[in-house]
């Protein structure tokens, strides 16, 4: 029995016994007041067994058959070595005759980072050298403006201190508008 099977005996038995109400015993379950009806007729017929699901050590019907799980490891690593997912499933429908998701052959988890780096080096062999040995000189003419504004910035207010402690500053168009 699972963490999330195992509250449901002493609910089921609190219900069947009249201590808590099928909504009460339900809403802890986070289940539908349908389903814990459900839940508490198969308790009545199986005892525990009733509450476990029902699928409990039974392979997914969802499940990749063993023999082509197989022939498409083996086909990966032989012909199509250096495949992207989108590239293997297109391949393996058109060519093998094997149908089957992005998500069943997915190879890695999606990396945005590098993704953002390859594309940003892409567009760069795509605008040419020319491109690449402006962008420092780029780079510095966007970064005087910066450097200017940062340096102009005023410092913040610092806090001043009365015989009660350190109070901050008032600013703003409110200024001492109370005491």
């Amino acid at each position: 029995m699972s963490r999330k099977e195992a509250p449901r005996e002493g609910l089921v038995r609190a219900a069947l016994k009249g201590r808590v109400t099928n909504r009460e015993a339900a809403d802890a379950l986070g289940l539908s007041l349908r389903q814990f009806r459900r839940v508490r007729a198969r308790y009545r017929v199986a005892g525990v067994e009733g509450i476990v699901h029902a699928n409990r050590g039974r392979p997914s019907r969802q499940r990749l058959p063993e023999e082509i799980a197989e022939r498409i490891t083996r086909l990966l690593a032989e012909k199509y070595a250096g495949f992207n997912d989108r590239h293997l499933t297109e391949k393996l429908r058109t060519v093998e005759d094997i149908e089957v998701s992005r998500e069943r052959v997915k190879l890695r988890e999606r990396n945005e980072a590098l993704d953002l780096e390859v594309y940003a080096l892409a567009a760069l062999h795509i605008l040419g050298p020319t491109f690449v040995r402006g962008l420092g000189e780029r780079a510095a003419q966007l970064a005087r403006p910066v450097a200017e504004a940062a340096a102009s910035v005023e410092p913040a207010p610092q806090p001043f201190r009365r015989s009660g402690g350190w109070i901050p500053r008032r600013t703003g168009w409110v200024n001492g508008w109370r005491n």
